[in-house]
């Protein structure tokens, strides 16, 4: 995974591909410790509760700009 370059403008793309890594790690942990694990630890379930509000709370604003793109790359 490429790390960022921080004299370099970010892109969507590169930060997207960091994001994507992310996520797969932290679904294949979840679903891991769902699974497998045997703790009790209510920061835990925090955590993961704090996951699905993240995802919820950016899901409408991402569709937005997926459409404004959308309408960009279509147009040309």
């Amino acid at each position: 995974m490429p790390t960022f370059d921080y004299t370099q403008p970010m892109t969507f793309l590169n930060a997207f591909e960091q994001f994507s890594v992310a996520l797969h790690g932290v679904m294949v942990a979840l679903r891991d410790e769902v699974n497998f694990g045997e703790e009790r630890d209510e920061a835990i379930l925090n955590a993961a509760t704090l996951l699905c509000s993240l995802l919820e709370d950016t899901q409408s604003e991402a569709n937005a700009l997926r459409e404004r793109l959308e309408r960009r790359v279509v147009n040309n």
